[in-house]
């Protein structure tokens, strides 16, 4: 994934094949729309001539304008940057279908602090810090779903983002100032990966690792298993032993044991497919020959 902050004015054959190349191989290229106040396609709102905005007029890579909010919530402030560039038309057979036509979202861009020179902090404003947000909403949604490994992977990324996206009308101002009649959604990160599924916790209660017992008689063990998810599991729990296999399921089991050193596993998995379990180990004494 790469996150670009430049802009030119005209059209550069070598710099687009460079991005197709790239794309090609899986990568995702996230792009501020620059902050012009202009179409990226003005003034003549047609594609790969002399006046686009490039590369954000590329349709290869994802281009995230400014939103204005300075308290984090759905309010009467939030709306589009003034500054921020925007779209009217988009290219034919453009890989994916955005609201905002050729600008796939908008993400937080005005007062945003930012790491800066010489190790330092600043405020800054500008599509620049807000195409950082929505490069960070396509690593999580990456590190959920697995990387692209080519250009079809990369727009079903970019795609999922888009449709993701909190709609403009959900953001709390009667007018969003958006110059055109594109409205492309903010980037919202959610819902963009399944919820997690945290592991079963297994408690052997009884007996107490490192135990000794008597051969011949039966070696009785419980234990209990709970999920954030599942709740109780304990009736699910699976004992085995590692000399003598599957000894028995439950809270609670009795086995008459081989003589010898046994390392005793309670184990469940809970209803999204995780699995926990517990240890400990016993050792049955054989009888003892006169």
């Amino acid at each position: 994934m790469s996150k670009v902050s430049f802009v030119g004015i005209g059209y550069s054959s070598a710099l687009r094949l460079a991005i197709r190349n790239r794309v090609a191989r899986g990568v995702v290229y996230v792009v501020s729309a620059v902050n012009n106040a202009r179409d990226i396609y003005v003034p003549d709102g047609i594609a790969d001539t002399a006046d686009d905005s490039i590369p954000d007029a590329y349709p290869e890579i994802m281009t995230i304008s400014a939103l204005y909010d300075l308290d984090g919530v759905p309010s009467s402030e939030d709306a589009l940057a003034s500054f921020s560039n925007y779209s009217r038309n988009v290219v034919a057979g453009n890989p994916v279908t955005s609201p905002g036509a050729a600008i796939d979202l908008a993400a937080p861009g005005v007062n945003i602090a930012s790491t800066y020179l010489n190790s330092g902090y600043a405020t800054m404003s500008g599509s620049s810090v807000a195409a950082p947000h929505a490069a960070g909403a396509a690593a999580l949604y990456i590190a959920a779903h697995s990387r692209a490994t080519n250009a079809a992977g990369v727009y079903a990324i970019r795609q999922a983002l888009i449709n993701s996206a909190q709609p403009q009308s959900a953001w709390g101002s009667a007018n969003t100032q958006d110059p055109d009649g594109n409205r492309e959604g903010l980037v919202y990160v959610a819902n963009i990966a399944p919820p997690y599924n945290s592991p079963p916790a297994v408690v052997i209660t009884a007996p107490g690792t490192g135990a000794t017992l008597p051969s011949g008689s039966a070696a009785t063990f419980t234990g209990v298993a709970t999920d954030a998810e599942s709740g109780d599991c304990t009736a699910s729990l699976t004992w085995t032993s590692s000399v003598d296999g599957q000894i028995g399921t439950g809270r609670s089991c009795s086995k008459v044991l081989s003589a010898g050193t046994h390392t005793i596993t309670a184990k469940v998995t809970d209803s999204g497919g995780k699995a926990g379990s517990a240890k400990i180990t016993i050792t049955v004494v054989g009888a003892v020959t006169p």
